[in-house]
């Protein structure tokens, strides 16, 4: 701007200085003639620099222009930013939302996993309390076979000299079946007991589990684990693979985890070693 008020400047001072000349070439004597030639040069120097001047003032406009037109590529540069930023700010709250949308499902699927296992446990408990319920039945039936018999016994001596030999021998008899009937019952509810039993190991060694990376589909083998009075597991190997070496060690140490393990239902079904299936179908 400032060369621009000069170059504006340095041209009315031109032309001054040119209509000065004139003005005193025209009131001047008429043998001062021979002076033209230097009007003539004062002439031309004004004309070049009116056309310093128009130069000028072009390139000030063209600078203008291309001023504009910065400005403006710059002004659709920011509004492509912002347009960008606006579609990355609705990007990112919809991820935020879909994020939120899987955590929320995440956390009912878990409160369905946990009432699911409470409800399990319930049952687990109700039906201990029907096996102590059984056997306390069992027991109270011991009894009063015992009484039973001590009645017999009472009897057989009492008929023992109208019939000893025969009244003895079907005494006998009778008593050795109830006897045996006895023992098939407590079998009979010592293998329910100690499946059971079994079953509540395997279900703590499956809670204890954790899938290895990269492995999918169904687990299925057998293992076997040493155990104290107590529950600590002080030996776990697995008689049949569960299909890789990965999987092997993570069931090996579910059952560390898993120490100690689940008291007996009742002392007679305690073993040291106990052998187990390991099955998860996903």
């Amino acid at each position: 701007m400032a060369d621009r008020t000069l170059a504006i400047a340095t041209s009315l001072g031109v032309h001054a200085l040119a209509f000065a000349l004139l003005t005193v070439s025209f009131h001047a004597p008429p043998a001062r003639l021979p002076a033209a030639p230097p009007q003539m040069e004062a002439v031309e120097t004004v004309a070049v620099d009116e056309a310093a001047v128009e130069r000028e003032l072009q390139k000030l406009r063209s600078d203008e222009q291309a001023r504009r037109n910065a400005e403006t590529a710059r002004q659709r540069k920011l509004a492509r930013e912002a347009d960008q930023m606006r579609r990355a700010r609705e990007q990112e709250a919809q991820r935020l939302a879909e994020l939120k949308k899987k955590r929320d499902q995440e956390q009912r699927e878990r409160k369905a996993a946990e009432a699911a296992e409470t409800k399990r446990l319930a049952d687990l408990k109700a039906e201990q309390q029907r096996v102590a319920a059984e056997k306390a039945a069992i027991e109270k039936q011991r009894a009063e076979e015992a009484k039973k018999v001590a009645e017999l016994e009472r009897q057989r001596k009492l008929a023992e000299e109208r019939d000893k030999a025969a009244r003895a021998a079907a005494l006998k008899a009778k008593l050795d079946a109830e006897a045996k009937a006895l023992e098939r019952e407590q079998a009979s509810l010592n293998s329910r007991l100690k499946a059971e039993y079994v079953d509540l190991i395997a279900n703590k060694v499956s809670r204890n589990w954790l899938r290895p990376a990269g492995t999918s589909g169904s687990v299925d083998c057998q293992v076997f684990v040493r155990q104290l009075p107590g529950g600590e597991v002080v030996d776990v190997r697995l008689l049949q693979s569960c299909g890789s070496p990965a999987l092997d060690r993570s069931v090996e140490a579910a059952v560390r985890k898993a120490s100690p393990l689940p008291a007996p239902p009742t002392p007679d079904v305690f073993d040291r070693e106990i052998k187990f299936r390991f099955h998860t179908e996903r």
